[in-house]
């Protein structure tokens, strides 16, 4: 039996707080597949950010990849 998710909850930005429903967060989010957004909506440490907010973050949200060539 698969589980059913739930896409009718309404979450809240983490800086900002403004509440977010599912369809917003696909709109905000058009690269997802349906099944993805799902995913990454029922999953409840993942952050959610508003579009101002994960914009203006102080923060970069990935790491720059080392380069050892040429060191010694």
């Amino acid at each position: 039996m698969e589980k059913e998710i739930t896409t009718n909850k309404i979450q809240q930005c983490c800086d900002c707080g403004v509440k977010l429903s599912f369809e917003d967060f696909r709109r905000i989010h058009p690269s997802l597949s349906e099944e993805k957004a799902k995913g990454l909506w029922e999953i409840s440490f993942v952050k959610k950010y508003c579009p101002e907010c994960f914009f203006n973050r102080p923060e970069k949200p990935f790491r720059k990849r080392r380069r050892y060539y040429g060191k010694y």
